[in-house]
């Protein structure tokens, strides 16, 4: 049970966010650089011989010609990816000071929370600090999957960290997605005009439509991580009340 809640965290809350993040920004960059302004960038690349034409390179005939490791090597670079940004959004989050970060139990709880606080001092001397009040989910949710003798409960925890690791690094893997955007928008746009001397303003327009999107998207899954976060931290504070 307890290796099932763990791959179901790396799945859900590393290798997804690692998958979304690398399939989107290739998946963007094929989009936005159009295949004129891509052979001009192509041209420019002092080693595109090696990477493409050169195919009876050992190193590169090895990787083409075996698919399965081709998928190891994707798999271990969506959850390196997916691990940078568990760590790098967590980070970003933490330098977003809002109210409801410092809210962690629904109202009717509350009461409940200041409970727990007090056993937690008392019976394993932890100094709840006021300015550690945005983080004491972890605290409450680390306890209570020590503490809880119950699998159910312990699995229902695991599953809910998974999905705010996961919506936190969505917001993050969404922010970095409109700026790369962007900065390809800027570049494609550049060597139309200057290069190709030709501009589609009508494309460029709906590639700017695409990151507004990417914004607003990244501020959904920012106040989903908030949601699910505050679920998280009750649910932790409730099973601590119970024991």
């Amino acid at each position: 049970m307890q290796k099932l809640e763990e791959f179901l965290y790396d799945f859900i809350g590393v290798l997804i966010p690692g998958f979304f993040m690398l399939s989107s920004l290739w998946l963007t960059t094929i989009v936005v650089m159009k295949i004129e302004v891509f052979n001009v960038l192509y041209e420019w690349m002092p080693f595109h011989s090696v990477l493409i034409s050169r195919l009876e390179y050992p190193g590169i005939k090895v990787v083409m010609s075996q698919k399965g490791l081709l998928l190891l090597m994707l798999t271990i670079a969506c959850y390196t990816v997916g691990l940078l940004l568990t760590s790098i959004s967590a980070k970003s989050v933490k330098k977003r000071k809002t109210l409801s970060d410092t809210i962690m139990v629904f109202k009717e709880n509350k009461k409940l929370q200041y409970k727990v606080e007090a056993k937690l001092r008392t019976e394993h001397q932890l100094k709840l600090q006021h300015n550690d009040l945005r983080n004491r989910w972890i605290i409450f949710y680390r306890w209570a999957n020590i503490k809880s003798p119950n699998k159910e409960e312990k699995a229902s925890l695991m599953i809910l960290l998974s999905k705010v690791i996961l919506s936190r690094s969505l917001f993050y893997a969404f922010k970095v997605l409109a700026v790369y955007t962007a900065h390809l928008l800027v570049l494609s746009a550049s060597l139309q005009f200057f290069y190709l001397h030709n501009s589609e303003w009508f494309y460029n327009f709906l590639v700017f439509i695409y990151i507004i999107l990417c914004c607003l998207m990244s501020r959904f899954f920012l106040k989903v991580y908030r949601e699910v976060r505050l679920k998280l931290s009750n649910e932790a504070v409730l099973i601590l009340s119970r024991i």
